[in-house]
C-alpha cells in the first residue's frame, strides 16, 4: 500500500496495488463501512480517499482510479474547480509512479 500525504488537507490517500493488496484494501473499506471488492473488480472505493488497482503495471487504470480519488477529495471539501482536480490527480499519479519505480515524475 502506498500512502500519499496531501498536506493542504492534512490527509492521506491510500493506493493499494496488486492482487495481494486487496486484503488490506478490504480491511480499510470495512473500517469505513464501505463496499468491499473481490479480485474480479478493477478497483476504486467510491466516495473515499482510497483505491485498489489490480495490476500495478496498468498505467491507464492507475490514472482512471486516481481520478475517482481526486474527484472525491474535491467534492468532499466542496471545491468546485476542475483545474484543482486535474492538478491533484497529476500529483497523486506522480507519487504513485515514484513509489513503484516507474519514473521520477520529472518533466523533460
Amino acid at each position: 500500500m502506498i500512502r500519499i500525504a496531501i498536506p493542504m488537507f492534512f490527509d492521506k490517500v491510500r493506493v493499494y496495488l496488486g492482487k495481494d493488496d486487496i486484503k488490506g484494501f478490504n480491511a480499510y473499506a470495512k473500517k469505513l463501512g464501505c463496499t468491499q471488492l473481490d479480485e474480479g473488480d478493477l478497483g476504486s472505493l467510491a466516495g473515499s480517499n482510497a483505491c485498489w488497482i489490480h495490476d500495478a503495471g496498468d498505467t491507464l487504470t492507475i490514472i482512471h482510479e486516481l481520478h475517482h480519488v481526486a474527484h472525491y477529495m474535491a467534492k468532499y471539501r466542496d471545491i468546485k474547480d476542475e483545474e484543482f482536480e486535474a492538478y491533484l490527480q497529476e500529483y497523486l499519479f506522480k507519487k504513485v509512479m515514484e513509489k513503484i519505480g516507474a519514473g521520477k515524475g520529472k518533466k523533460k
